[in-house]
């Protein structure tokens, strides 16, 4: 006769045995809602490197390099414009919108920042130097609430904060040992920095000090990008591996979903992840030319 196992107690036997881990017990808790790929119009993404949102109005920005423009779309996916600064850019790679709407972008191929009001179409432009002269890789940038500019500089791996003349005033680096940081998000609570070579994730507040330093307990291939979310997960984005990595504000891995791949919910080479305004996940898939972005089930 086949008797009746409780399916707790069994599952608990499995984890004590060591059959499953919790973490592949636990499925990922995201679905794909949707993509911001147009292609009717002749928008395709050729290259998308990065990306920001607009909140108030519901906008995704996208940024491509191979294509030299930015490339918004509506809260549902469908593409809204382009714009290639009036031919000004040529390799652009990452941008910032001020809630006045006047964009920040990083243009690669002369080294230099954009601001731009597309509004008044007009544009200045900056070159970034350490006070002492040394040169700077502009890469990442972002705003903090006050409008305040912090850049990554991919030369030094550091975050680098400017003021109204677009002069470095700050610089937020790890600690003796750390090996450069890769990416950085600004959230409430000060400057979040991801080492990747070295897996671990930095805090600082605003005035520069070190407040956390957190290692990933996971080995990754190429972490690339990060994110936090409200409850203090942090996700990292794996390059090479082509997945997402979810772990606690310790740094204790939870799970990982995604895989490499071609397909619809697979990456190529990813490269950049950004919660949006509803807190739905997005992912710049530079490899698969295409931004996906995924909700909560």
């Amino acid at each position: 006769m086949i008797k009746h196992v409780a399916v707790a107690p069994l599952v608990l036997m499995w984890l004590l045995l060591g059959v499953f881990s919790p973490a592949e017990l636990q499925a990922a808790p995201w679905g794909l809602d949707m993509q911001l790929r147009d292609t009717a119009r002749g928008t395709t993404l050729l290259q998308p490197v990065s990306m920001t949102v607009d909140p108030a109005r519901e906008r995704y920005y996208i940024v491509d390099p191979e294509g030299g423009k930015l490339v918004s779309f509506d809260k549902d996916g469908a593409f809204v414009a382009s714009f290639d600064g009036e031919g000004r850019f040529k390799v652009p790679v990452a941008m910032a919108r001020a809630s006045s709407g006047k964009l920040w972008v990083v243009e690669r191929s002369s080294n230099r920042l954009f601001y731009i009001d597309p509004v008044k179409m007009e544009a200045w432009d900056f070159v970034l130097r350490y006070p002492d002269g040394g040169a700077f890789f502009a890469d990442k940038i972002a705003l903090d609430q006050k409008g305040r500019v912090f850049v990554l500089d991919r030369l030094r791996g550091a975050v680098v904060q400017v003021d109204d003349n677009v002069k470095i005033v700050k610089t937020y680096h790890g600690p003796a040992g750390f090996r450069g940081f890769v990416d950085f998000k600004i959230k409430a609570d000060g400057i979040w920095a991801l080492d990747g070579l070295g897996a671990k994730v930095y805090r600082f507040d605003f005035d520069g000090r070190l407040g956390e330093e957190i290692a990933l307990s996971k080995t990754m291939e190429f972490p690339t990008s990060l994110e936090i979310d409200g409850s203090g997960r942090l996700y990292v984005l794996d390059r090479h591996a082509g997945s997402v990595n979810v772990f606690d504000s310790r740094g204790g891995f939870q799970y990982d979903f995604l895989t490499r791949g071609k397909g619809r919910g697979q990456l190529w080479s990813g490269a950049h992840l950004l919660f949006d305004w509803a807190d739905r996940l997005c992912i710049v898939d530079e490899g698969n030319a295409k931004v996906e972005v995924f909700s909560r089930k």
